[in-house]
Order: structure tokens, then sequence, then C-alpha cells
């Protein structure tokens, strides 16, 4: 386009790409929208989550812990999603380039008692009550 302009080429003032306009968020398939609505979810929860949550492993891990913790809630915002095929449908929509495989995983949580998760998940809660009580988007009595 800019070596027509360039050299003044006539063109009309639109051209038919046969390429469909941007689909209304209505519109989105099922999955493209769950995986919106997972990112910014993660997005708004991440730092509260990997504050409160931890993984006890080896000094000789490679893959990032934020990696586990984010493959983990998308794990879960997913109908029917587990963690033996979970990782496959994860690693087609992140943008990192390892992730932690489905044994991997099974291996971790398995690792964490019901009271460590419990544990975790109270001050992950307590976390994002202060935040909202911060930004006045939560008053009152709880």
């Amino acid at each position: 386009m800019m070596a027509v302009r360039a050299f003044e080429v006539p063109l009309p003032n639109r051209i038919a790409t046969h390429e469909p306009d941007e689909p209304e968020v209505d519109d989105l398939p099922k999955h493209q929208l769950v995986a919106e609505k997972t990112d910014e979810v993660w997005q708004q929860a991440k730092s509260f989550v990997t504050d409160a949550f931890v993984l006890d492993r080896g000094p000789n891990w490679q893959i990032h812990e934020n990696a586990f913790w984010e493959q983990h809630a998308y794990l879960g915002m997913r109908e029917d999603m587990h963690a033996r095929s979970g990782p496959a449908s994860f690693s087609l929509d992140t943008t990192r380039e390892r992730i932690p495989t489905g044994s991997t995983h099974r291996y971790q949580i398995g690792k964490h008692s019901v009271d460590d998760i419990r544990s975790m998940l109270h001050n992950t809660t307590r976390m994002l009550i202060a935040r909202a009580r911060h930004h006045a988007e939560l008053t009152g009595k709880l």
C-alpha cells in the first residue's frame, strides 16, 4: 500500500479483501472467549497467587513456578480439563516456551496437603479482600 501511495496510483477508497470484520465479543467461539477470560482473570490474580502459593521444588528446577500456576489456572477455568491432557491445550494458548507436563503437574499438587492448600487459599483471599478494600471496591463486613 505504501508503494501505491508513493507512486500515486489511483485506488478506490475501499478495497474488498473478503476478510471478515473483527468479531464482536458475542460472536467469538466459546473456546476463544474462555481463553480471553482466563487470561484476564490470571492477570488480575497472578500477583496474589504467586505470593501465597508456593511449590516445594529442588534447586535444579527448570520451569518457572509462575508457569505452573498459570497452567493450573488455565486447567481450572475450563470444562472437562484435567492435568493429563490439559498441558497440550495450554501449550497452544500460552506464549511460554516451557510448561510443566501433566505428570509434573500432578506430582506438584500431590505434594501439598489439604491444610497447605487451604492455608494458601486463605492467604490469597485475604490479599484479594485487602486490595478490594484499598480500592474501595469492597466495603462493609464480610
